[in-house]
Parts: structure tokens; sequence; C-alpha cells
């Protein structure tokens, strides 16, 4: 029993035995973590420990003296039995213990004789097999670091996996010897592995030695079968870490005696399992050992040293004898699946060849000539052998779906070739009715997986990860390359279609082959692809699936009207024949049928029938009779397919969706939350799928926010998932802030459980940033639309604050995300400016100097991140002007604040960046703020520098005031086309309150109530780019999406030039004692431009105290 006792001895003795730190400095050491708090152990303690000590059975493998390890023998028992206990630690179910011992393991890791000892334990008997099997997948791990190419290449992060040269030459040495003997299967497979890494880097040191180990159990009668095999094995696997012209010499040193065992396996008997497993990994050699792997155009092969020039007859004769071997005439599937391992990899190897031989160049075809003559040569005898085990299929015999779909892979390849064509050609129809059709009806085993289990069906008939292995997929495959390579070949079988239709048709009820049938059909599919370039047969194929297929829909045979729906939603162009109307309904009515894989099938050829029609309004009074069923269907079946039958329903009919849109969103959100719990390719497309479907969903809901009081708990549940930093969520995490957006933008409040997320949201943003949530921003701005929720947490805005500073303190490495974070900020000061007082305070101080002052310091930002950077100065000021020159006048940095600020304003620094019109706005709001403070709170600098502030706030009115006027003029010129629609367009396009085309999608004009989160963006970027290319004021006007602000109507409406009289009238009013002597040092230019602004008529009156609430940011 492990405790955390016997962790503390070993510890010491970890201490003991460590070269290079002695026991005084490993106790200090200790004693300094944490780790115990007692004196160390006397005298007798440590002799109990150490008479205790001895390695637990027996060693199959010999050690290196003590001496190579820089310790005695004591020292290595000592190792020996701390790795066992610290590896037995590991198993357990205390984390803190199984982490205790994985971190001495890595201790311990950098001794000399390490990884010599583990291998010891892996192949001591006596150990119990859960210890040897951790040590074997450390042992793995360790190889696979200490072996890595980066390791060769002196890369820093791998060198503390670095094993020294002793060590290396013992691993060098009994590897091959410990794989091969070892006696279980797992342990094997695991120390099989780090054979492929040392081939990577260490083939010129390890590979001849091993070529000589090989060799020993290559020798019939000096070695088992399974050693035979297990060194076969062995052979494979370093072919996979070797590099490409290391293959071919080393499998010409083993060729003979390799070719000798395989002789033996093949004379051998028939039903012997381990003739056909020597057989298989033969194959498998073989085929690795394929010229297409061996070729490379920048140097050529060494053909002294290969096994293509003088020994192709051998391999591909040997081969060829695999393929046409017998097979066990009895035994159940799962026993003769062994049996056509064998075959799969020579057919495998032979595709490949053809496939090379038909692709290469003159260079390639020269340097293997000898080889292809015999390819060549083989080729069509093979072919021939491959079509008579696939004809097995049709007399009702096993093929398993990997060697059926594999010899269709070969007879694709061999129709190109012309020896093969020839062959082919005169035997076209019994290669269409005994190999082809028989490959895609609806055979025994189909039938009986229909009656067990329908879904399962389903599942496997239509799994993505299992179509490069499904024969109907496969012969699908070989008739469209057949008639792309021999066109001609189309006529002749849609020949043999209709006639087996017809007779299928004309014969007595009793007596019809319905499997025969539904092959045809699914042979017709397959046609598709040929129809387009041969378009004088589309007519044809129509008029035969509308005589034969249609009808089947209302088939009494399940199967049949399952495979008649897939036939009519392969094809397209329904919808212009009369008869479309009455199609769609009977395929409407097959999702109501009693069958399971109809519905499935019904589902999506409506989809696919819907996809091809131009006018999608004869569809809509069927939607809300479909719906149900799909939804039902959707329950019975998590699949993708279906789930894309909904998510079209959606997005094209979402009026008619909507009064089911509770039941399709919890059907959705179950789907997503049972996809995520399996890292199965086909589950990830199904979560992929039904995510986007739900955003979809979603978005319809937009204009009715009460339904998502209706789905809020389910939704919630999916998002707690996604930002539980699950794995198979992680590629997620945007559509789920996206969802998010949704629930706190749409909905007609935010909820206590949506509020939950706010803290989990921001640490996912802390985990993955920006550059994969780019919507953070419109999320986060939904949330702080509830603003005294928002500033009632210290922690909400402190989440905020980090999020920015994660990149504001990160130049230049973060600097393309620095604009988005600077605008969060920004938003955070202008919606939380009502509630000044409350935690915001606390951060203007840090937000001041730490990131804008910094930053402005720092200089040579992009342009950018300096307009980001002046527009979260001006909103600070605007927030709090005191507490924000309090804090900039206590660090010092007044000064160069005001001077980056000013400068930005200014019209002759041609180095500036541009302001837009939004920023000359704020710049008014920000200075007029601080000029109501009054003369005398202003620090220092600013009282100095006063007429400088002045001048630059009046200077930036008057810029606003030119654009409006000539805003003016060019409503005047559009009224002169008097009853133009145009001109109305214009008249409502340019209110008074506005200052430039693109603030006018920011206006209280625009209803942002009618947009989603997602729709806002696009809007904003379509009226950008569509709108301001007209205006004059192009430069000022034109807006970046992803760092603008939709701020709410009051804000908008709210009068600059009201705000800067009232601020000026208030401090003329604060300072009328001191008020000459103040503007006696400003320019008598400015105090006219002020007078000429406080006689401008706004029309507006008093100014009205307004909230700058509810704002929203959009990226």
């Amino acid at each position: 029993m492990i405790s955390w006792r016997n962790l503390f001895v070993i510890h010491l003795l970890i201490g003991i035995i460590y070269s290079g730190n002695g026991r005084e400095n490993h106790l200090r050491m200790i004693r300094e973590h944490g780790f115990i708090k007692t004196q160390h152990p006397n005298r007798k303690t440590f002799a109990i420990v150490r008479g205790a000590l001895q390695l637990r059975g027996g060693s199959d493998m010999s050690m290196q003296q003590a001496a190579s390890h820089g310790g005695d023998n004591m020292n290595e028992l000592q190792m020996l039995q701390v790795m066992h206990d610290l590896l037995a630690a590991t198993l357990r179910s205390d984390q803190n213990i199984r982490q205790e011992a994985e971190k001495h393991l890595d201790i311990l890791r950098q001794k000399p004789g390490f990884l010599p000892c583990l291998l010891k334990i892996i192949t001591t008997s006596a150990v119990s097999v859960e210890v040897r099997m951790s040590a074997a997948v450390y042992f793995k791990n360790c190889m696979k670091k200490a072996w890595s190419k980066e390791q060769a290449e002196g890369d820093s992060d791998a060198l503390q996996y670095r094993v020294s040269d002793a060590d290396r030459l013992i691993i060098r040495q009994h590897i091959v010897e410990t794989v091969i003997h070892l006696e279980s299967d797992q342990l094997k497979r695991l120390l099989a592995d780090c054979l492929k890494f040392m081939a990577e880097t260490e083939s010129a040191d390890w590979i001849p030695q091993a070529v000589g180990q090989l060799k020993k159990y290559l020798t019939l009668g000096a070695a088992s079968i399974p050693q035979m095999c297990a060194a076969l094995d062995v052979i494979y696997k370093v072919e996979l870490g070797l590099p490409r012209d290391k293959i071919s010499p080393l499998i010409y040193e083993l060729f003979i005696p390799m070719m000798t065992v395989g002789k033996a396996a093949i004379d051998g008997p028939v039903a012997s399992p381990h003739g056909a497993l020597v057989l298989k990994m033969i194959c498998k050699i073989l085929y690795r050992a394929n010229p297409s792997w061996d070729w490379s155009e920048e140097a050529e092969p060494n053909q002294d040293i290969s096994i293509w020039k003088d020994q192709s007859d051998v391999v591909t004769g040997f081969l060829a004898t695999v393929i046409q071997r017998e097979l066990p005439p009895t035994g159940e599937d799962d026993f003769l699946i062994q049996f056509w391992l064998p075959k799969k990899w020579a057919v495998r190897f032979f595709t490949k060849a053809t496939s090379f031989y038909k692709k290469c160049d003159t260079k390639a075809r020269k340097a293997y000539d000898s080889f292809f003559k015999v390819l060549q040569s083989c080729i069509p005898e093979v072919m021939k052998t491959v079509v008579v085990l696939m004809e097995k299929s049709f007399n009702g015999n096993f093929i398993p779906k990997k060697v059926h779909s594999d010899c269709f892979g070969l007879l694709s390849e061999c129709q190109k070739v012309r020896k093969c064509w020839n062959v082919l050609k005169p035997n076209l129809k019994p290669l269409f009715y005994h190999v082809v059709v028989p490959a895609m009806w609806h055979g025994a085993h189909d039938e009986n997986l229909w009656r067990e289990d329908p879904v399962e069906y389903i599942m496997k008939k239509y799994d993505d990860q299992e179509e490069m292995y499904n024969p109907r997929i496969a012969a699908r495959h070989f008739l469209m390359d057949l008639i792309d390579e021999h066109s001609k070949t189309l006529s002749t079988l849609l020949s043999y279609c209709k006639m087996s239709l017809t007779a299928y048709a004309d014969a007595e009820p009793e007596e019809r082959n319905h499997c025969l049938k539904e092959g045809i059909f699914y042979a017709i599919g397959a046609m598709k692809v040929s129809y387009a370039r041969e378009g004088k047969y589309y007519d044809k194929i129509i008029s035969i699936i509308k005589k034969y297929a249609v009808k089947d829909l209302e088939s009494d045979v399940p199967h049949l009207r399952a495979c008649a729906c897939w036939i009519v939603g392969e094809y397209d162009r329904w919808y212009k024949m009369s008869s479309f109307p009455s199609i769609v309904r009977k395929v409407a009515k097959c999702l109501k049928d009693s069958e399971v894989p109809v519905q499935y099938e019904a589902a999506l050829s409506l989809k696919n029938l819907m996809e091809s029609a131009d006018d999608l309004e004869e569809f809509r009074p069927l939607i809300a009779e479909v719906l149900p069923n799909i939804i039902s269907l959707m329950q019975s079946i998590q699949h993708d397919e279906v789930v894309s039958v909904a998510a079209f329903m959606v997005e094209r009919f979402p009026e008619e969706v909507l009064p089911l849109a509770s039941s399709i969103c919890k059907n959705l959100c179950q789907t997503i939350l049972d996809s995520s719990e399996s890292a199965h390719l086909s589950k990830t497309v199904l979560l992929s799928v039904s995510i986007s479907a739900l955003l979809s969903l979603l978005n319809a809901m937009k204009d009715l926010p009460h339904l998502y009081g209706e789905i809020d708990n389910e939704i919630l549940k999916v998002l707690n998932r996604m930002f539980s930093n699950q794995e198979s969520m992680g590629q997620f995490i945007a559509d789920g802030v996206e969802i998010l957006n949704y629930l706190t933008y749409c909905a007609p409040s935010i909820t206590d459980s949506v509020w939950n997320l706010f803290k989990p949201l921001c640490e996912t943003f802390h985990r993955v940033g920006y550059s994969v949530l780019d919507n953070f921003n419109s999320v986060v701005s939904n949330y702080m639309h509830s603003t005294k929720r928002f500033v009632s947490d210290p922690m909400n805005v402190h989440m905020v604050y980090t999020a920015a500073a994660k990149y504001l303190c990160n130049i230049p490495e973060a600097e393309t995300f620095c604009p988005r974070a600077a605008s969060l900020l920004s938003f955070m000061f202008l919606n939380c400016k009502d509630e000044s007082g409350g935690y915001v305070d606390g951060y203007v101080d840090d937000i001041a100097n730490g990131l804008i002052c910094s930053n402005y310091q720092r200089g040579s930002t992009s342009e950018g991140f300096q307009l980001s950077l002046h527009r979260l100065s001006l909103h600070m000021l605007y927030y709090n002007p005191s507490i924000a020159l309090q804090a900039l006048d206590s660090k010092g940095n007044l000064k160069i604040f005001f001077e980056t600020v000013f400068s930005a304003f200014d019209r002759l620094n041609d180095k500036a960046v541009t302001p837009r019109q939004y920023d000359r706005k704020i710049f008014v709001y920000a200075m007029s703020s601080v000029l109501s403070l009054g003369f005398n709170v202003l620090p220092q600098y600013l009282r100095e520098n006063f007429h400088v502030l002045l001048e630059k706030l009046v200077d930036v009115i008057k810029e606003l005031l030119s654009v409006k006027q000539r805003r003016r003029n060019m409503q005047s010129q559009s009224s002169l086309s008097a009853g133009s629609d145009e001109s109305s367009r214009d008249s409502d396009l340019y209110p008074e309150t506005d200052f430039g085309y693109s603030d006018y999608f920011l206006s209280d004009e625009w209803d942002m109530d009618s947009s989603s989160p997602t729709f806002r963006k696009k809007e904003l970027a379509k009226n950008d780019s569509e709108e301001s290319r007209d205006s004059d004021e192009d430069s000022d006007d034109e807006i970046e999406v992803h760092d603008y602000y939709e701020l709410n109507e009051a804000f908008y409406k709210r009068n600059y030039v009201e705000f800067f009289k009232n601020a000026y009238g208030q401090f003329c009013t604060t300072n009328k004692e001191i008020l000459d002597q103040i503007l006696n040092r400003v320019n008598p230019n400015t105090i006219d431009s002020i007078n000429e602004v406080l006689r401008e008529d706004t029309g507006s009156g008093q100014l009205q105290t307004v909230r700058d609430h509810d704002v929203t940011i959009t990226d």
C-alpha cells in the first residue's frame, strides 16, 4: 500500500541516489518545499529501509555495470525499488498521491540508468501487469521525447529529456529483443511504437544491429511463430519511422529470410491463424516498401540495394499468390476476417503501384522500368482474381467491408490500364450484375440490422468516418471512375438498368428481386456526376426514375421506399415538371412512415428538393405539417444530416418554425450535449451542424424575445458545457459566445442564470483570447446594459479590466488585438458614467497611467491602436474628469497625456492619425467636462496650458459645425429633384444631430432593435461600404466595424454644442472673478470663435441630463 509516509521515504531515497545532490541538500530542499516538517530519520531508520530494498521478481535482461551509471549495485537496486513503488502510486485513485509520484518520477528521469531500469521493470514477469503497463506508457513517452527530431537538433525544450550515451547503447541493444520476447500484446504494442521514434533519428547507428537481430528470428526452426510475427511487426514499425530512401535498403537486407518465412506460411494449412498473421505482416511490409513510397524527385533510389531491380517478379508473384490463396471453407465472420487481411494488404499494394504507374513521369518510369514491366504483365491476372473474389458477395458469401472497398479501389485503377480494360470491356455485363450491383443492394446483413436496430442501421450506413470502407460508396466511385474514363459505357449501363427495371415490373410479385432493384437505383444515382457532361442522357435518366422509382415511394417493401426517396432527392430539376408537387407530397408522406430509415431518407430528400427549387413558396404550406415529424426524427436519430434538415427549414421558413421553436431548441440542445461526450468524427460533425442550427433558430426568434424565456434552461446547459474547458467543445467556444450574445441581447432581460455565465465567459477569454473569441466585446457590452447589476460586483469590473490589460500590457506581441481591448475599456467608461463613485473609479489610475500613458511613452504603435488609445483617453475624461486628472497628475503623466491627445486633433499634424467624426464629438464632451470643473481645481499643468485646451476644443467644434453645414447644403441640392425617391431618402438620411455618414447608423434613426448580434456587424459593414462612398467626407466617416460602438439614442441626441455651452457657462460663473485674467491668455481669434459657437442656434433649448446607458459594442 502506497501512503504519504511511503512517499516520504521514497522522496528521501531519491535524494540519496540522485547524483550531484547530497542528502543534506536534498533534505533542505524538501523542507523548503514544504513536503515534510520533521527532522530526517535516524541511521536505524535508513538501515531498515535499505535492507527492505530488493527487486520483486527475477530479471529477463542484463544490466550494465554500476560504473556506467555513476553508482554501485545497491543504488541500482534502490532505484528499481523506488521506481516500482512510484509507478504503483501513479495507479492510485488519490489524485494527490498520483501527482506526487509523477513529480518524483520526473526527478528520477534525469538520473542515468532510468530508462534501462524502466525496461527491466517492464520485462520482469513477477511484477504486476498494472505496474508494468504503467512503466511501458512512461517508457514510451520518454522515448518519444528523447528520440525526437527536436532532441536530435538540440532544441532547448527537448534537452530536458536527454538520455546518456550509455543508456542509449543499452536501449539499442535490448529494445528489439524485448519487443519480440514480451508475452503481453499490450506491452508489445507500446514498446513497438518506440522503434518508430528510434528509426526517425538513429537509423544509421541502430539499423545494422537491429537487422542482425531480426534475421535470427526470421530463420525457420530458430524461432517460434509468435516470435516471427513479432519480428515482422518490428520491421513494419521501423519502416514507419525510416526516411523514404532508407526503406529499400532495409527490405533488401531482410528480403530472403522474409520470403522464406512467407513461402512456408503459404504452403502451410489454409485455416492456420498464425500463417495468416505472418502473411498479413509480410504484405504490410511490402506495401510500405512500395515504389510509390520510395520515389523522390530530389533523390533517385539506389537500385543496387533495392528489391525492385531484380526481385520485382518475386514480390508481385508472392502477393498475387496471397490474393489467389484459398480461404477456410467454414467459420463465423469474425473468425474469417483474419484470413482476408493478407489479401487486403496485397490488394492495397497493387492499387498503390498501379496508381503510381499511371501518374508517374518519365523519370520515375525509367528508374523503375523493371518493376513496371513485371507489373504490366501480372496486373490483368491479379484483377481477374480480385473480380472472382468480389463475386462471392453475389453468391451471398461474406466479404469484410474494408477488403470489399479496397477491391473496388483496385478495379478503379485497373480500368485505366489498357490491358486491364481489354479484359473488362467484354465482361462489362457480368461485372455490373455480379460485382457492382450486389455491393449496393440491401443484403441479408442490412436486413437483420434494419430489423434489430434501425437507428444503428442508419448510423453505420451514413457514418462519415466509415464511408471510405463502405462497399456501397466504393462501388459508386468505381462506376463514376469507369464512366469518366470510358464515357461510352454510360449508354450501355443505362440500358442494363432499364432492362432490369422493366423485368422487375413485368415479373409476378412473388418473383420480383427487390434487392436487385435497389442496387439498380443506387447505380443510377452513381451516374449523377456524369449526366452533367453527357447532357443527352439526362432526360433518359429522369424518365427512368419517374417511371420506376416515384411509384416506389408508396411501395410495400420498406427498403425500396427508402431507396426511392434517396434517388428522387439525388436528381434536381424536378421543379420544372408538372409532377413536381405530387412528388413532393409523396416524399413528405414518407416522413410519417412507420420505418425510421424511410423517415430519414424522406427528410434528406425533401431538403434536396427544396434546395433545387427556384421558388420555395409552394413548400411553405408543408412546413407546419412535416416539422413535427422532423423534430420526432431528431429525437430518434442524432445525426448531422437530420439536424441539417431542421436547420434549413429554420433558416428558410422562420415564421412557420417559430410555433415549434421551443421544441426544436430543446432537441438541438440535447443533441449538442450528447454529441460533446464523444470525440468520434461523426459526433464532431453532428455537434457542428447542431450548433449552427441553434444559431439559425435564435436568429429567427430575435423578433419574439418572449420565446427566449422558454428555452433559457436548455441553452444554459449547453453554454455551461462549452465554458467548462471540455476538449470536445474547444473548437466551438466562439459559437457558444455567439449563442450567449443572443441571450443577452435579444431576451427581455438578463436572468440570474445568464449572469452566472459572466465569470466563466471571462475565464474562457483569459484562456483563449481574441484570436478565438473575436465576438467577446459584443457579449460583454450586452452584460453592461444592466449597469447597476454590472457595477454591483467588483469582480465584474476586475474581470473586464484584466481582459483588456492582458493585451494592452503586452505590446508589441498583442498589438493586433489592442484596439479591441481599448474599446472594451472605453465602453465600460461610457456605460458606467452615471455610476461614478463605484468600483470603476478604482481602476481609473491603472488604466490612465498603466495602460494609456505607458503606451504613449512607448510610441510607434499601429494607426488603429493609436486611434483606439486616443478614444479611450477621451472616454476616461468624459467618465470622471476629476478622478482622471488626479490619477495622471499623481504619476506626472499629465503632460504626455494631453500633448498626445492634442497632437492627434491638430489639423496641421500630418503624422497624426486622422480622427473620425465620432472622435471629434467625444473630444468635445471630454474637454468640456474638464472645462466644467473650474479653473482653480485644475492641475498646474492644465492651468498653465488652459489656453491650448480651449483653442483645441473650439477648433474641433468648428470642424463639426462645418460638416453639418455641408450636410445641409447637400440636402438643399438634393431637394431640387422634386418627387424623387432618392431625394426623400436623402432627406431622412441626414438628421440635424448627425455629423458623418457612418455616424448616421449609430443615431436614433437606425432601428437597432431589428438586428441580431451577428446582423449588426454585417449591417454596419454594408452601410459603411455602400453609403459612405458617395460622401465628400470619406476620410472622416469611414468606420471600422470591429472597433466602433453602437451607442443608445440618448447619447446621440445629446447636442455637443449645447453641452459645450453649458460647460462654458458653468466655467464662466465659477471663475467670474478671474475670468478676464484667464481669457487674456487666450488667442483673440479663439475668443471670437467661442462667441460664434455661443450664438449657434441648436434649437434644443435647455440641456437635459441624460444617462449614457445601454451601450453596445460591435467588434
